[in-house]
């Protein structure tokens, strides 16, 4: 999927969670890079700047939350309208019981 400038919200069940994005970012010099901030319950809890011309992941705990907002924005005013992420992976991550326990 390739991505301008978006913003999503959805619903968490709540529990031990963590949220994993994968996204590339074109390998240009004219590309702004995309700030990627991460909200539970209207919390900010993770906020990060991609690295052009890589794989970049980002791994967030959105444990215990009810809602999940992710928005996604150009890192700088220049060149903003030049640019192209791509995201590999959006995943919502179920944390693990304690071993023994089922």
């Amino acid at each position: 999927m390739s991505v301008r400038e978006a913003s999503w919200t959805c619903k968490l069940p709540g529990g031990r969670a963590s949220l994993r994005l994968e996204y590339g970012v074109d390998d240009r010099s004219e590309i702004s890079p995309p700030k990627i901030e991460v909200y539970v319950d209207g919390n900010e809890v993770a906020s990060e700047v991609g690295k052009p011309g890589r794989i970049n992941t980002m791994l967030a705990d959105i444990s215990n939350g009810k809602s999940l907002s992710i928005d996604i924005s150009c890192s700088t005013a220049q060149n903003c309208n030049n640019r192209s992420y791509h995201f590999f992976k959006f995943q919502v991550v179920p944390g693990a019981s304690s071993p023994g326990r089922r």
